[in-house]
């Protein structure tokens, strides 16, 4: 798979862009380090299970029926 590629004029705006927006204090701080999992491996096990069965899509379509508001909360 190819990946797009910015032209050194628009990588340059972009850096110029987020710059600003830093000094602005408008982004976020780069995270501390790695992201890390609450759950442990048998919990992720259990938990990836479930979403690859298709039972957590059929749950949040229940609730989504029941309160179509919530889809964009």
């Amino acid at each position: 798979m190819t990946h797009p590629t910015m032209s050194p004029a628009l990588a340059a705006a972009v850096e110029r862009a987020q710059a600003e927006a830093r000094a602005a204090g408008e982004l976020l701080p780069e995270p501390a380090g790695p992201v890390e999992s609450p759950f442990d491996a048998a919990e992720r096990e259990v938990i990836a299970a479930w979403h690859s069965s298709g039972e957590y899509e059929r749950i949040v379509v229940d609730i989504v029926a029941g309160d179509p508001e919530i889809a964009t909360q």
